[in-house]
């Protein structure tokens, strides 16, 4: 079975590994980096299930109208709402400091992923980095360019990379 192959989509910053919390605009008036851990539509946070209540997360309730009910792509309609969680929110995010500001991030179990807090994963194996994880590859300083699409299928079939170190 070939292992997962995890690469950057893209990057905000110019600089690899360049932080948002560090410039100059934001060490002037950190209130604006409110916008960046937000859980919005175009912010870091994914929501992990439909909220228990009726109303869209994302839009002001007195938006919201009964005659349009809220459903998210990737999210089964007909799941039972009693059995979500409330609005909880991830972060897909690999390296920076994407996990650092969500306090949630994947983490491999057995056949499974399982969400994790921070605290966790330091004093988990996998904070150690001579533990091998075989189950999936990661491309550091790597940004996946273009997507090639099956022609038949319109699945996904391999992807085109850029070494961001030009190496």
């Amino acid at each position: 079975m070939p292992s997962p192959l995890i690469v950057e989509c893209y990057r905000e910053a110019k600089r690899i590994g360049d932080h948002k919390k560090n410039s100059v605009a934001i060490q002037r008036d950190i209130c604006l980096f409110t916008n960046t851990v937000k859980a919005t539509s175009f912010g870091e946070l994914s929501l992990l299930s439909v909220p228990k209540n009726v109303a869209d997360p994302y839009i002001e309730p007195i938006s919201w109208g009964s005659l349009t009910p809220f459903i998210k792509n990737g999210h089964n309609p007909k799941y039972k709402a009693g059995d979500n969680l409330s609005a909880a929110a991830a972060t897909r995010i690999i390296g920076g400091m994407g996990g650092h500001w969500t306090c949630c991030t994947p983490l491999e179990a057995g056949e499974f992923v399982e969400w994790a807090c921070t605290a966790t994963m330091l004093v988990n194996d996998l904070a150690d980095p001579s533990k091998r994880h075989d189950r999936f590859k990661l491309r550091a300083n790597t940004q996946c360019v273009r997507l090639v699409l099956n022609k038949d299928s319109g699945q996904v079939e391999a992807a085109e990379l850029e070494d961001l170190l030009g190496a």
